[in-house]
C-alpha cells in the first residue's frame, strides 16, 4: 500500500509538469492560453515548472534577452509573434548549453566529473555593469520574485512605443537609433 501510494505521488507530480522545451506541445497557443489570465512577469512565467519544465533562472535570462523581452513585462500582454520567436530561441540557447555541458557557476561538475562550459557563452547573466553585445549599453540586475535578473534595459523594453514615446519628449534624435534597434530585434539572434 506504501508502494501505491509513492507511485500515485510520482505520477500526480508528473502530471503537474508542463511540457518539456523541446515538446510539440511548447506552442504559441500552449503559452498564450496558460498566459491569458495571469498578472506576472514573463520571467517568472517562464521558470514555473507547471508552464514549461526544467527552464531556471540562468536560462531564464538568457532566452529573455535573445527574444528581447523585458523579464518584467507581464506574460499576458505577449502576443503571439512574441511567442513565435521566443519558443525556437528558448531551444536553440537550450540545446546550446546541453551541447557545453551546461553553466558551472561555482563548483558544479556533472557525473563524468567534468564541468560545463555554456557560462562562456552568456550574453547577460553575471554581466551587471557590462557593456549589452548588442547595443553598448550597460547591463542591468535586479531581483524578480527573489532571483537575480539580468537585462539590457535598451535592448529588452517592456513595450516599444513607450521607449519611443518618451524620447521623443526629450532625446528626438534618439528616435532613429531607436527604430534602427527595435528593427535589428525583429532578426533572430544566432548563438555560436
Amino acid at each position: 500500500a506504501r508502494q501505491a501510494g509513492i507511485k500515485l505521488s510520482f505520477v500526480a507530480s508528473i502530471q503537474l509538469t508542463g511540457p518539456e522545451p523541446f515538446s510539440p506541445l511548447c506552442t504559441p497557443a500552449h503559452f498564450m492560453n496558460l498566459a491569458r489570465k495571469r498578472h506576472q512577469p514573463v520571467k517568472n512565467f517562464l521558470m514555473d515548472n507547471k508552464v514549461v519544465a526544467g527552464i531556471g533562472n540562468i536560462y531564464a535570462n538568457e532566452i529573455l534577452f535573445a527574444a528581447a523581452l523585458h523579464p518584467l513585462r507581464q506574460v499576458n500582454t505577449l502576443e503571439e509573434g512574441d511567442w513565435q520567436r521566443l519558443i525556437p530561441l528558448m531551444q536553440q540557447i537550450l540545446t546550446q548549453a546541453i551541447d557545453c555541458g551546461g553553466s558551472t557557476i561555482s563548483d558544479f561538475i556533472n557525473a563524468s566529473g567534468e564541468s560545463g562550459y555554456f557560462q562562456l557563452h552568456f550574453l547577460v547573466y553575471g554581466r551587471k555593469n557590462q557593456p549589452c553585445q548588442r547595443c553598448g549599453t550597460p547591463i542591468e540586475k535586479m531581483q524578480i520574485g527573489g532571483r537575480a535578473s539580468y537585462f539590457c534595459p535598451r535592448c529588452q523594453v517592456t513595450r516599444c512605443l513607450p521607449l519611443l514615446t518618451s524620447r521623443l519628449q526629450w532625446h528626438p534624435q534618439l528616435i532613429q537609433q531607436d527604430i534602427t534597434l527595435l528593427q535589428s530585434l525583429t532578426t533572430p539572434t544566432t548563438f555560436h
